[in-house]
């Protein structure tokens, strides 16, 4: 009995012993932050010197540079207009790692043959925003990139303005004004296009090559110099409160070969399509939403074409509606729950 009790008091002493010693472990430091120019006179040294997470703040300035990127760091221009990164011809920033953000830059001149503003190469999860792109072969190029975003960036004068090929992506409330293609995306799927204003391309607004299953939803896609839309053995997109105005041609697909299916796609959310500037039905009641469905190409119609053009700023996720008698079973839920609750207080 003596011997239990003893060893029991050893063990309670080397708890103790253990809870009270300090614990030991690896911290993560706090990101730092490298300022351009005053830390260091190039982009790409400051770079090299970080550590992931960290953060490179660049001076508004004018920089002939490539900075290659292959850590999850912050590269922050201190102002989009004057913060401007010249590539000279050449591929301006490249992005080889996964959780990169980029924001607050001009990008210009990757012009000479297929060059980018933005690469990202087999990166996952990077937010590219609030960037200006301007005389770039391409201004943004996903290549095999996955979940990246790509949000609030001004594209001009690119040959194309933002490239795709990559899985469930989300491209939103970009301006693509003066390039020749707006928005290609080709043998990715499941990518989300969402508010952005594509105007005065002079090839196509949006160029679908072999993907499926993406998601095309509250665009502008006017004035485009050919056509507003070109596919080639692209199936299953959806698009729905798009505004289709003054291209050209709105749809073409003539570029698929006699071997390959007509690109088959949706053209309405079940209640609600797309404005059409060269949609010809009526709307006998009142609804907004035209009595006959919009020929769009072979096999392609809007079911629910819209009788005016859509501010794509102001659309709900879900219809109006609905709000009222979500809002209804909402509190009466919360009514059965709260009696509920009252009577097992009284018991």
């Amino acid at each position: 009995m003596g011997d239990i009790r003893a060893i029991l008091i050893l063990v309670l002493v080397l708890c103790f012993t253990v809870v009270s010693i300090p614990q030991i472990g690896v911290t993560n430091a706090e990101p730092k932050t490298i300022v351009v120019p005053d830390d260091y006179p190039v982009i790409q040294e400051a770079v090299d010197n970080t550590v992931e997470e960290d953060i490179v703040f660049v001076k508004s300035g004018l920089y002939f540079q490539t900075v290659i990127i292959n850590k999850s760091i912050n590269l922050i221009g201190e102002n989009r207009e004057t913060t401007i990164l010249d590539g000279n011809g050449t591929t301006t920033i490249y992005i080889e790692t996964d959780n990169v953000t980029i924001t607050g830059f001009t990008i210009q001149n990757a012009s000479v043959s297929t060059q980018e503003g933005i690469l990202l190469l087999y990166a996952n999860n990077c937010n590219i925003s609030g960037n200006r792109l301007v005389n770039n072969t391409y201004g943004i190029d996903l290549i095999s990139s996955d979940y990246n975003i790509v949000s609030g960036n001004i594209f001009e004068e690119n040959s194309a303005g933002l490239s795709v090929s990559g899985f469930n992506n989300n491209i939103s409330r970009n301006e693509i004004n003066n390039c020749n293609t707006g928005i290609q995306i080709s043998y990715g799927a499941n990518n989300t296009i969402s508010e952005n204003n594509l105007e005065n391309n002079s090839a196509n607004g949006i160029n679908l090559y072999d993907t499926q299953s993406n998601k095309i939803i509250r665009n502008n896609i006017i004035d485009s110099g050919e056509r507003g839309l070109l596919f080639t053995a692209s199936h299953n997109n959806s698009f729905s409160w798009n505004n289709f105005s003054n291209n050209v041609q709105t749809f073409d697909s003539h570029y698929v070969l006699d071997w390959i299916d007509i690109s088959v796609n949706i053209w309405d959310n079940g209640s609600k399509g797309n404005y059409w500037n060269n949609y010809n039905g009526t709307d006998n009641d009142g609804d907004g939403i035209g009595d006959s469905a919009h020929f769009v190409y072979e096999d392609n119609q809007d079911n629910y074409p819209l009788m005016e053009p859509v501010d794509i700023s102001t659309i709900p996720e879900f219809p109006s509606w609905i709000i009222l008698p979500f809002f209804i079973v909402a509190t009466l839920v919360v009514i059965v729950i709260r009696n509920k609750i009252r009577k097992k207080g009284l018991e």
